[in-house]
C-alpha cells in the first residue's frame, strides 16, 4: 500500500489544550481613604465680615404742630398758655353758679403774652378789642410802709426776772371828792437793778396825779378814767443788761372802797 502521504495521513491530535484554569481576577477592593477635603480655611471676603453700621440719623426738621416753627422759649410759653387755659377752664366749670333757674358760666380773662393788648375770654374762643383809654387818671397809690403785721408779739424783757422780786401795794382813797388809787413799788430784789429816776411812769386807763420817784421805791397816786375797770402802770428798770419796764394792772370791777385793798398784777416788759 501506498504509503500515504505524511501529511495526509497526519491526524493532528485534537488540540486539547487544558482549560485556562487562570484565577478569576478577583481584584482586592480599593480601600483608599475616602477623600476628606479639609475646610477651606481661607480668610472670608470683604463681604462675609461683620462690622457696625454707622448710626443714621433723620434729617433735622422743624417741629410740626400747633408748636412748631417757634423758638424754644416761645414753645414753652406756648405750651404754659395752654396749661393756664385748660386751668382756667376747669375753674370756670367749677365755678358755674344758676341764678334764677339758668346756669351763668364766669368768663376768665387770660391776658396775651406776645405784647398785644387782645385778651381772650375762656368758652368764647375770641380775642375781645383792648380797653379803650378815656383819658381818666389813676389816684396815685399810697406809699407803703414795707410790712404789716397782726397782732405783733413785744420784745422779749431786757431785765426780766425783776417783777417777782419787786412787792407792791395798791389802796384805794378819797382825795377832794375823787376817788384815787395810791400805789407804792418797793426795791426790786433783782440783782443790780433798780428804777430809773430820769423817766416817769405812764399810765393807762387813768392818769398820774401825784409822783415820786427813787433808785429804790416809787410811790404814785393814779386817778382811774371815769367808767373804766381797770388801770395799768409801766415804770422803767434798769439792770446790767440794758433797760426795760415793769408792768403794774389793776382791777377796779368791785368799785371804789375807801381804804379797800386791791391786788396788784406785776409783768416784765421790754
Amino acid at each position: 500500500m501506498d504509503h500515504l502521504d505524511d501529511d495526509s495521513l497526519s491526524h493532528d491530535a485534537p488540540s486539547h489544550d487544558a482549560p485556562s484554569h487562570d484565577a478569576p481576577s478577583h481584584d482586592a477592593p480599593s480601600h483608599d481613604a475616602p477623600s476628606h477635603d479639609a475646610p477651606s480655611h481661607d480668610a472670608p471676603s470683604r463681604e462675609d465680615t461683620h462690622t457696625l453700621m454707622n448710626e443714621v440719623l433723620p434729617a433735622p426738621t422743624m417741629p410740626q404742630g400747633p408748636f412748631g416753627g417757634a423758638t424754644p422759649r416761645r414753645r414753652a410759653m406756648q405750651k404754659m398758655e395752654r396749661l393756664l387755659s385748660f386751668a382756667a377752664t376747669g375753674a370756670a366749670i367749677g365755678g358755674c353758679s344758676t341764678s334764677g333757674g339758668r346756669t351763668s358760666e364766669p368768663t376768665v380773662d387770660i391776658p396775651a403774652t406776645d405784647g398785644g393788648g387782645a385778651v381772650v375770654a375762656v368758652g368764647t374762643n375770641t380775642a375781645s378789642p383792648p380797653p379803650k383809654d378815656t383819658g381818666a387818671t389813676l389816684p396815685p397809690p399810697e406809699p407803703s410802709i414795707g410790712y404789716a403785721v397782726v397782732d405783733p408779739m413785744p420784745p422779749p424783757a431786757t431785765c426780766a426776772g425783776v417783777a417777782p422780786t419787786v412787792k407792791a401795794t395798791a389802796t384805794w382813797k378819797q382825795d377832794k371828792g375823787r376817788w384815787v388809787v395810791e400805789l407804792a413799788l418797793g426795791k426790786p430784789g433783782f440783782t443790780g437793778s433798780s428804777y430809773v429816776v430820769g423817766q416817769a411812769p405812764t399810765a393807762y386807763g387813768g392818769k398820774v396825779v401825784n409822783l415820786k420817784v427813787g433808785a429804790d421805791a416809787v410811790a404814785m397816786t393814779v386817778e382811774p378814767t371815769a367808767g373804766s375797770t381797770s388801770i395799768g402802770v409801766q415804770v422803767a428798770v434798769q439792770c446790767a443788761p440794758g433797760t426795760s419796764h415793769l408792768d403794774l394792772n389793776l382791777d377796779l370791777s368791785a368799785g371804789p372802797k375807801a381804804g379797800a385793798k386791791l391786788a396788784p398784777s406785776l409783768y416784765d416788759r421790754w
